[in-house]
């Protein structure tokens, strides 16, 4: 019990630690982020579904590809203000290896959203029977390691997966 009462009154800096962590780390991705493009307005991202995640659906991380390193996904804005753009950092060590998956226009903003999804076995819109599947159109997608939900609430899905052959990210529909 002694040794337990000795503990409880050292102070703790976790807190601290914490916080100044968050704080490079926004600073950081600040500097990161593509040029030319920037993290949507709160004014931009008030819609009803945006408030079932700490993110609001704007960002994601995971191993995206598999090399045991955290990466980031982001659904960012032009400086224009005229098209909404969906990213990926896949982290080096000299940065970011930035993939641009898609560009749309602004208004897509108010029902786009990004998850992060956990590697297992899923069904895919095919596989669901939605249409019949394609030549290279998997029923089931089995993920390895985390892939990326690029999602319009409350209808289409599809899951970005990293394909190391390509160095690129393929989409699977997993929903219509």
């Amino acid at each position: 019990m002694a040794l337990a009462n000795a503990f409880a009154f050292r102070p703790s800096y976790t807190w601290l630690f914490s916080l100044v962590l968050a704080a490079f780390a926004d600073a950081c991705m600040a500097q990161e982020l593509p040029k030319g493009w920037h993290v949507p307005p709160a004014n931009l991202t008030g819609q009803d579904f945006r408030r079932k995640d700490p993110g609001r659906f704007l960002a994601a991380t995971g191993d995206f590809n598999g090399d045991g390193i955290r990466d980031k996904a982001f659904l960012l804005v032009n400086n224009e203000g005229s098209k909404l753009g969906f990213f990926v950092c896949l982290m080096t060590l000299k940065g970011c290896d930035w993939h641009r998956l898609e560009e749309m226009d602004i208004g897509f903003l108010e029902v786009m959203g990004i998850a992060t999804v956990k590697s297992g076995k899923y069904e895919t819109a095919c596989g669901k029977g939605y249409w019949d599947c394609g030549k290279n159109e998997p029923k089931t997608l089995g993920i390895k390691h985390a892939a990326i939900e690029f999602f319009k609430d409350e209808s289409a899905s599809s899951v970005y997966v990293y394909d190391p052959k390509k160095h690129a990210f393929t989409p699977i529909a997993t929903s219509d």
